[in-house]
């Protein structure tokens, strides 16, 4: 194990708490400390972590799974970008006796522990002796007010737990929150946005020219606002706060977009950090954007969040960023319905660059002399805001003061993801000749939710005397399992009920229910789910079940985020979308005996090691995946390597 003890010196900005924030970002969220309404509390929990407003609280940690996996989740963030070895949480098991989380961390070389301390609303890392640099330093943090309070000096968290798996506990009313202070962003002098609006010197033109440079930017008009439909890639050595903006793209920024401190982007020094500019920042502020627009104000991206929110469609709530991704630039590209165009764009701070998954925005609202307010996305879970530190980077999108002149053409490319009237309406006067939407070329592809195109290799037919058929029979035993086809594949859409012997490994085979596993489906090892697939099917890679988790995380949510992955039984609280059709139940696991919870968990064919593999797991608090030991019992869904003929019915 290499450069373990550079995480002493880090950690004192370790973020494990349940702060809401992207993983580049530990961030302090303006709701807590400037006074929250109590609705606009119960929506800022709804939006960072999916807790219903009737959502209970508990004195105990016992069984909140919540806590623990974010833990975890927040842990592995961490180490992976800090790091200078792979290193990756596995397991936050809590120990009531001692009122603890206990760690469990797999590296390069093998499995670690540490462990998080409770006291209250607090906690602090702890060992015994393993990675001992990395927490030797380690602050004492606070977990979410969204996750734990105060009240009559006993502390309480939140159960966030599907509603069929609640235990009965005192049920206690939230505090009433201290009314918004003065230094909030709606507690500042109001106005109303400046209309904006566009003149085009070419019936294509789409696009203006940044005259202190010459480059060149495409801009979109949402919701009556034009704003610039690519990052600002302004940089000029002799401006005074050239040393604050960097290159995070391999040196293409010129194409790309630089990344600013929030004292750059407002071109002034008092914004720097430990200084106060907040008086001084009047709207608009045009700091280093183009003659003609300004560094929108946080409430500019909040009507442009609202604006998305009420026109998403049948989009889940978190993800109402598929509308703002770009066609490219991501693994998983969106709609980009408006324009907008959004693409990662990374980050800075004083000691690093590094590029990710995000893409993130300043506004021009300073929140104190240590932070302001950004925007960001790119975790699948919609358009999120938070303060954080002046001095770090992020891209910078312009607004319009009012009206445009354009007198350029630039190619877009956007997708023919779903989209209703009032979205065509407020894009398409901007798209350039060039813009074309792809379409399906043949009955044999089909358009995924991702708005990518996916040929299917394999097809799918019905037995000449079978109309009804859905299902194909397996014939070593006479099961027989409907069919989907989900992002390219054709799946299996009911979990793997054989048991038949498998030689090499005669106890990889469990049954949680023996009354019961020839309806619901059996858990199978590592091992023994490679061998387990019919003829003509096999076990999905990781890179499989992420797509088909990611694909599918984007359609509708009434039970959360993997509502379109989620049967419609009612065994997840709710009746569930499955839009999908992957009609996923609650499975349990089998390790040292059997555990039934309210978790789908599912084997892929990737091991990482001899001892562990990849497995994906999902709830109403969405799917995730982990390396777990290849000797825990998961099910198994197969995927198709050959046509299938349907010859059953299966209701």
């Amino acid at each position: 194990m290499k450069n373990l003890l550079v995480a002493t010196a880090i950690l004192g900005t370790l973020c494990l708490s349940a702060c809401g924030g992207d993983s580049g970002s530990s961030a302090e969220d303006f709701s807590s400390s400037s006074g929250p309404t109590e609705a606009e509390f119960a929506a800022r929990c709804n939006e960072q972590f999916d807790i219903d407003e009737s959502a209970t609280w508990s004195t105990s940690l016992d069984r909140n799974d919540f806590i623990a996996e974010h833990i975890c989740d927040q842990l592995t963030e961490y180490m992976a970008y800090k790091l200078s070895f792979y290193a990756r949480c596995t397991s936050a098991e809590y120990d009531k006796a001692k009122n603890r989380y206990n760690i469990k961390i797999i590296t390069e070389q093998k499995y670690m522990n540490i462990w998080v301390q409770i006291s209250g609303c607090t906690y602090k890392l702890g060992t015994d002796g393993d990675l001992a640099p990395m927490v030797a330093d380690a602050n004492e943090r606070n977990l979410d007010d969204c996750l734990c309070k105060v009240e009559d000096g006993k502390s309480l968290y939140r159960n966030i737990v599907p509603k069929n798996q609640q235990e009965s506990s005192s049920s206690i009313t939230e505090a009433q929150s201290s009314e918004s202070s003065d230094d909030s962003p709606d507690s500042q002098d109001s106005h109303s946005t400046t209309p904006s609006g566009i003149i085009k010197t070419c019936e294509e033109c789409n696009a203006f020219v940044d005259s202190r440079d010459g480059n060149i930017y495409r801009v979109t008009e949402i919701d009556g606002m034009v704003w610039m439909s690519e990052d600002l890639r302004y940089y000029d050595p002799e401006l005074q706060l050239a040393y604050y903006i960097k290159c995070n793209k391999k040196d293409n920024c010129k194409e790309t977009g630089y990344l600013y401190s929030f004292a750059a982007a407002m071109d002034d020094t008092d914004c720097m950090l430990w200084k106060s500019c907040g008086t001084k920042i009047k709207y608009p502020h045009r700091g280093v954007c183009p003659k003609g627009f300004h560094i929108p104000e946080h409430r500019e991206w909040q009507k442009l969040y609202d604006y998305i929110n009420v026109n998403r469609n049948n989009e889940t709530y978190f993800n109402n960023e598929v509308y703002m991704r770009a066609v490219e630039g991501w693994d998983y590209p969106g709609y980009d319905t408006y324009g907008f165009s959004a693409v990662p764009t990374g980050e800075f701070n004083h000691d690093y660059t590094r590029m990710d998954g995000y893409a993130r925005y300043w506004t021009s609202t300073e929140y104190d002399i240590q932070s302001a307010y950004e925007w960001y996305l790119g975790d699948l879970k919609g358009l999120k805001t938070q303060t954080y530190q002046k001095d770090y980077g992020y891209a910078i999108r312009c607004v319009a003061d009012g009206t445009v002149k354009l007198t350029e053409v630039k190619e877009w490319k956007h997708s023919s993801g779903p989209s209703n009237s009032s979205e065509s309406s407020s894009s398409s006067s901007l798209q350039g000749s060039s813009s074309s939407s792809e379409t399906l070329s043949s009955s044999s592809q089909e358009q995924s939710s991702s708005s990518k195109i996916y040929t299917y290799d394999h097809e799918i037919t019905k037995a000449t005397d079978c109309e009804d058929c859905n299902a194909f029979t397996d014939t070593r035993d006479g099961m027989t399992y409907r069919v989907a086809k989900i992002a390219g594949l054709i799946w299996m859409v009911d979990d793997l009920r054989f048991g038949g012997p498998l030689e090499q490994y005669p106890d990889g085979i469990k049954c949680p229910d023996n009354d019961n596993c020839v309806q619901r489906g059996r858990l199978y090892t590592f091992d023994a789910a490679n061998l387990a697939c019919p003829e003509g099917w096999t076990l999905p890679s990781n890179e499989q079940m992420e797509e088909l988790m990611a694909n599918s995380q984007w359609l509708n949510g009434i039970c959360g985020s993997a509502d379109a992955l989620m049967a419609e039984t009612g065994e997840w609280g709710k009746t569930c979308g499955n839009t999908s059709g992957f009609s996923a139940i609650p499975t349990g696991e089998w390790g040292s005996s059997y555990k039934g919870d309210a978790y789908a968990r599912y084997w892929t064919s990737t091991d990482i090691d001899k001892s562990n593999a990849y497995m994906w797991y999902l709830s109403t608090s969405g799917a995730k995946n982990q390396t777990y030991l290849k000797s825990y019992g998961y099910a198994v869904r197969c995927v198709a390597t050959a046509n299938v003929l349907l010859d059953a019915v299966k209701e």
